[in-house]
């Protein structure tokens, strides 16, 4: 029987979940080693376990030749929800958008592909892992059970600020790139690099895969990102996914965070913008931003990228459901924000340290 036959005859005995995952990885290898043939850049170091919560998503180590490094190559199956056609044309807008998404809180996409019904995406190596290997103390390349299946630690209150900021800092730069509505911010989703946290995941927008958190599948779509900061912000303070019981016990090492918290899942949600002008991430000093030699961050997509990302936004999935929501408080229902919001800074001043010499891109 071939791989990707169909299904077995209702004679035959079912298959047990360890066979079937095994079969998995052997058909995902097959199409990684027909893919990595294609190309002398890159040479296949080893599979990984199931690493990620997608069950259907495979890992692999590879290596870089043109630039010395190693890399992670995943592989998923596309549905008919994947709003972008394989085509080559398809291909290099897609290449033009993560090309002109650089910035010090996004981590980059090297390559996306589209081919045999899979998207093959290439991304860097973060030798720390994701933001959820840093609150529950796990190694990276563990399977996903067995790292986070224990009780977190919460994160210092400083470190809950500043990576709250880089994140909302992070989907305001996709905003004004024209980026849909990022419904697949979670803490796995979030890795963490020389102590600054940068949003990756976003190939999944483009294949239209749906959210892994409930947050997102629940929230309207004007509102996913805010509450999605807030079920993370949540993480970083209780080590423990969110939970609304519990904010009054975090209150008291966290009460600016927890206000927070308490007004994104109250009667109205705050805007990512809005979430910006709170005092606690306002005060933090964004350095990575202040390098001489960071790219453009104003560079213009072309009009059939932007077209390409508004078909993409047109097919996301709705949400039928009803998110968490706090019980009305006495307090304001949001933070304090001015009727029109002020112009946001796009660039800094040049100073004399350069910090981009640290990033692995």
């Amino acid at each position: 029987m071939g791989i990707g036959s169909g299904k077995s005859s209702p004679s035959e005995p079912q298959a047990s979940p360890r066979v079937e995952r095994s079969m998995e990885s052997s058909a995902a290898l097959a199409i990684c080693t027909e893919y990595l043939s294609q190309t002398s850049r890159y040479d296949l170091i080893s599979q990984l376990g199931a690493i990620g919560s997608r069950p259907n998503k495979h890992w692999f180590a590879i290596h870089d030749n043109s630039i010395k490094t190693d890399r992670l190559l995943t592989l998923v199956p596309l549905t008919n929800k994947c709003p972008v056609e394989p085509t080559e044309r398809s291909r290099g807008l897609i290449m033009e958008l993560f090309r002109a998404l650089h910035h010090p809180y996004i981590c980059p996409v090297l390559d996306l592909e589209l081919c045999n019904g899979h998207a093959l995406a290439v991304l860097p190596f973060i030798s720390r892992g994701s933001l959820k290997d840093l609150i529950y103390k796990s190694t990276w390349n563990d399977e996903y059970p067995r790292k986070y299946g224990a009780p977190g630690t919460g994160l210092p209150a400083w470190q809950v600020a500043r990576f709250g900021r880089q994140m909302l800092e992070g989907l305001m730069f996709l905003k004004e790139k024209g980026f849909p509505p990022f419904r697949h911010l979670h803490s796995g989703n979030v890795v963490v690099q020389n102590g600054v946290a940068r949003i990756c995941g976003l190939e999944n927008t483009l294949i239209g895969a749906l959210p892994r958190c409930p947050i997102a599948l629940a929230a309207q779509t004007e509102l996913v990102e805010a509450m999605s900061v807030g079920a993370v912000l949540f993480e970083m303070c209780a080590g423990a996914e969110l939970d609304l019981a519990l904010l009054p016990d975090l209150a008291p090492s966290y009460p600016h965070v927890v206000e927070i918290i308490d007004q994104i899942f109250g009667a109205r949600t705050p805007s990512v913008h809005e979430l910006l002008l709170c005092e606690v991430f306002r005060k933090i000093d964004l350095r990575e931003m202040k390098g001489s030699s960071l790219p453009n961050f104003s560079q213009r997509l072309s009009r059939s990228c932007l077209s390409l990302l508004g078909e993409v936004a047109r097919r996301q999935p709705g949400a039928p459901r009803t998110p968490p929501r706090r019980a009305a408080a006495s307090g304001p229902a949001s933070p304090a924000s001015p009727a029109t919001p002020t112009n946001r800074r796009r660039h800094f001043p040049p100073v004399e340290q350069d910090y981009t010499e640290e990033w692995q891109w």
